[in-house]
C-alpha cells in the first residue's frame, strides 16, 4: 500500500513541474492549419452533397437523436466557411477560445447528423479540439497576445502537454488492441484482400504474396502497440518519429483512408521535448517578449474535466467486450468509438421484404429508393 501512495505521489509531483509552453503553441498552429486543410479536403470530395442533402434519412446515434439537419444547402456551406476561418484564427491565435470552441461544437454537430459519417479521424479531431478548448494554446506567439492584450504565459504545467500525449497513445493503444485476433494475425485479412487489389508498377506481384500481407498485419500490430513508448525515450524519439513518417506515408500512399495519416504525423510531434519547441520557437519571438515569463497556473475544474474524459476515452474502446455476444467484426456492436482502423471488408447483398398486417400486403423495398449509395455501402 505504501509503495502505491509513493508512486502516485512521485507521479503527481511529475505531472505538476512546470515546462515551456511551445509545444502547446506548435501544437495550436499546426492543429489550425489541419482544421483549414480538412476543410477543403471535405469540399473538394462533395460532402455536403453526399453526406447532407442527398440523403432523406439520416441514422441517429443512441441519445443523439435530437440532431437535425439542416433544411438549405446555404446553410452547411456557412458552417463550412466557419469552419475554415476557425482553421486560420487557431494558427494565428486570434480569438482562440471562441475559435477552437466553436470550430468543436460545429463540426461535432456535422458528425452527429448521420451515423454513417462516423469516421475515425473525424471522431479524432473533435476530441482533440475538446483538449485544446481548455489548454492555453494561444497565450505566447499569437494575435490574441499581440494584438488583443492577452495575458502572455510561457511555462505551463508537465501535465498540459501529456494529457495530448495520452490522447495519442489511447488511439495507438486500442488500434493495436483492435486486431488482437486470429483473421488480422493468422489470416491476414483484409490486407491480403487488399493487396492484390493494388496496381503498382514492379510491386503489384510482390504485393499479391500472402506472406507480403501477413508480414504487413504483424507490422501494423506491433508498430501500433510500442510507437507511444518509443516516442517517449530521448534515445528512441528521432528513430521512432521517422517510422511514423515512413507507416504513415506508406498506408496514404496504399490506401484511400482520408487524413488520419496526416493526422497522426501532426499529432505525435507532441512526444518531442518541450525544450526542443522553446528553442524553435526563440528564433521568432521578439527581445521584448522573452525578457518576461509567467506561469499559467493549472484549476481544478480542468483537472477534473481531464479525469472524467480520460476515463471515459478508456471505458468506451471497450464496451463491446461486455454488450457484444459474436464477432465484432460481424455484427460491429461496439465498433465505432473504439479505435478499430482498417479492420473490416464486407461485400453483400440484403433484400427486404414489408408485410403490412392491416391489407395483408407484402412488397420488397429497394434500398435505392431511401439510401443513398454512400449510406447504403456504410
Amino acid at each position: 500500500m505504501r509503495t502505491f501512495v509513493f508512486l502516485g505521489m512521485k507521479t503527481s509531483m511529475f505531472l505538476m513541474r512546470y515546462v515551456p509552453i511551445a509545444p502547446l503553441i506548435v501544437f495550436r498552429i499546426l492543429w489550425g492549419g489541419l482544421i483549414s486543410f480538412a476543410c477543403l479536403w471535405s469540399l473538394g470530395k462533395d460532402d455536403i452533397t453526399q453526406r447532407f442533402i442527398e440523403p432523406v434519412f439520416f441514422f441517429k446515434y443512441y441519445g443523439f437523436s435530437f440532431v437535425s439537419p439542416f433544411s438549405s444547402e446555404m446553410y452547411y456551406y456557412g458552417l463550412y466557411l466557419i469552419w475554415f476561418v476557425c482553421g486560420i484564427c487557431i494558427t494565428l491565435g486570434l480569438f482562440y477560445r471562441l475559435c477552437i470552441g466553436l470550430f468543436f461544437v460545429m463540426f461535432t454537430y456535422l458528425q452527429l447528423i448521420d451515423a454513417t459519417n462516423f469516421i475515425n479521424h473525424y471522431y479524432a479531431i473533435s476530441l482533440f479540439s475538446f483538449l485544446m478548448m481548455f489548454l492555453p494554446a494561444s497565450a505566447d506567439m499569437s494575435l490574441d497576445v499581440s494584438w488583443r492584450k492577452h495575458k502572455r504565459y510561457t511555462t505551463i504545467p508537465i501535465y498540459y502537454v501529456y494529457s495530448l500525449r495520452a490522447m495519442v497513445a489511447i488511439i495507438y493503444f486500442f488500434a493495436a488492441i483492435g486486431k488482437i485476433h486470429t483473421e488480422w494475425l493468422v489470416n491476414a485479412l483484409p490486407l491480403a484482400i487488399w493487396f492484390q487489389q493494388i496496381s503498382i508498377p514492379l510491386f503489384s506481384e510482390l504485393l499479391a504474396l500472402p506472406i507480403i500481407a501477413l508480414l504487413a498485419s504483424w507490422a501494423s500490430f506491433l508498430f501500433d502497440l510500442t510507437i507511444p513508448l518509443f516516442l517517449s525515450f530521448n534515445k528512441t524519439r528521432k528513430a521512432a518519429y521517422c517510422m511514423v513518417l515512413i507507416f504513415h506515408i506508406t498506408t496514404a500512399l496504399l490506401f484511400n483512408i482520408g487524413l488520419f495519416p496526416f493526422l497522426m504525423i501532426i499529432v505525435t510531434l507532441i512526444y518531442f521535448p518541450p525544450s526542443s519547441y522553446d528553442r524553435l520557437l526563440s528564433k521568432w519571438r521578439s527581445s521584448s517578449l522573452s525578457e518576461h515569463s509567467e506561469i499559467h497556473k493549472s484549476s481544478t475544474t480542468f483537472k477534473a474535466i481531464l479525469i472524467i474524459f480520460f476515463f471515459v476515452q478508456l471505458t468506451l474502446p471497450i464496451r463491446s467486450y461486455f454488450i457484444n455476444q459474436g464477432n465484432i467484426l460481424w455484427n460491429e456492436e461496439g465498433y465505432r468509438f473504439s479505435w478499430r482502423v482498417m479492420l473490416v471488408e464486407k461485400v453483400g447483398q440484403a433484400q427486404f421484404t414489408v408485410r403490412d398486417e392491416a391489407n395483408n400486403r407484402i412488397w420488397e423495398v429497394d434500398n435505392e429508393d431511401f439510401l443513398t449509395p454512400f449510406q447504403e455501402k456504410r
